[in-house]
C-alpha cells in the first residue's frame, strides 16, 4: 500500500512535562493518556523525580499498514531534576480521569 519506510520509534518514549512553582509548592504536570494509574511508577530520589509506565497498543497493526504513525506505544519515562528547598517526603500525586498527572512538592520553610 505505502512504499515509503516510516521512521523507527525510539526504544523508550519521552514524556513531556510542565514544571512550575507557586508561592508554596513546585508542581509537575504531564499528560499520560491511555495508561491505568496503577501502572504508573513514580520514584523520588534526592533532587530527582522519575515517572515510568507503559502505553499498551489497543490493537496490533503491522508497520506496513500504517499511513501515519505518530502515537507512541510502549515504555516511557521522564526524569526531572527538582529545585532545591522542596519537601519530597510530603509530595502528593493526583491522576485524573482525563489522564493528567499532577505531582505537588511543598516548599520547605526558610
Amino acid at each position: 500500500m505505502n512504499d515509503k519506510k516510516l521512521p523507527e520509534c525510539p526504544e523508550e518514549g519521552r514524556l513531556p512535562v510542565d514544571l512550575y512553582e507557586t508561592d508554596n509548592e513546585i508542581v509537575l504536570r504531564t499528560v499520560i493518556a491511555g495508561v491505568d494509574q496503577n501502572e504508573i511508577d513514580i520514584s523520588i530520589n534526592n533532587d530527582m523525580v522519575t515517572i515510568r509506565g507503559e502505553r499498551k497498543e489497543p490493537e496490533i497493526v503491522g508497520s506496513d499498514d500504517y499511513i501515519k504513525h505518530e502515537c507512541y506505544w510502549g515504555n516511557f519515562s521522564k526524569t526531572c531534576v527538582l529545585p532545591p528547598n522542596i519537601d519530597t517526603d510530603n509530595a502528593t500525586a493526583n491522576f485524573d480521569d482525563k489522564g493528567i498527572l499532577i505531582i505537588r512538592f511543598p516548599k520547605k520553610e526558610d
